[in-house]
């Protein structure tokens, strides 16, 4: 299945799921709110997203008790995770969300990638980047491509130990370069 959210006025937002093969959708949130960033676990039996505060063109209805949220597949067991973070996912074998803090573009100056347990609980901060943007690990795992003053680089991601500092000039891990100009909304292949 995918999911997507939904914005209305009246009604506000709702994250909904519909079959890859199309079909009709099937809405899974049951409060209103500003839902952002779903993304499925590898094994699809949940689902984590971004629960956001509201702004002046949305509202500020519906804005409590904000950060990210987890999730069955099917909209059931809805259980609060953090607080902070955004564009959330899971890592390979499900048992941690990883997510950005500190904005994308906007935001801190160093933006970090941190990861929790399913429940919350065990942070533990992967990657950090001064002047950074997007920083998005691979679906394995092995790798992060990072966004450092607009231009797409690529390094080993960290397993374990110390976080990583990456900028275009880390030394400590080989960093390559994967645009010559400018690169946004990083996605990785399968």
């Amino acid at each position: 299945s995918i999911t997507y959210v939904t914005w209305n006025d009246q009604n506000l937002g709702a994250i909904y799921s519909i079959p890859i093969t199309g079909g009709t959708p099937i809405k899974l949130t049951s409060e209103a709110g500003i839902y952002r960033n779903p993304s499925y676990s590898h094994n699809g039996k949940h689902i984590v997203y971004r629960k956001e505060s509201g702004n002046n063109e949305q509202g500020r209805t519906f804005s409590k008790k904000t950060g990210l949220y987890l999730m069955n597949s099917d909209g059931t067991n809805t259980q609060f995770v953090t607080k902070e973070g955004d564009y959330p996912m899971f890592n390979a074998n499900d048992t941690r969300i990883i997510y950005q803090n500190g904005g994308q573009f906007f935001g801190a100056l160093t933006k970090e990638l941190k990861s929790v347990e399913l429940n919350g609980s065990k942070e533990r901060t992967l990657v950090k980047s001064k002047h950074g943007n997007i920083l998005m690990p691979s679906p394995d795992g092995n790798w992060i491509a990072f966004v450092h003053l607009h231009k797409v680089y690529m390094a080993p991601m960290p397993k374990a130990g110390k976080t990583l500092d990456l900028t275009d000039k880390s030394k400590f891990v080989p960093i390559t370069q994967l645009s010559k100009d400018a690169g946004i909304n990083v996605h990785w292949s399968k």
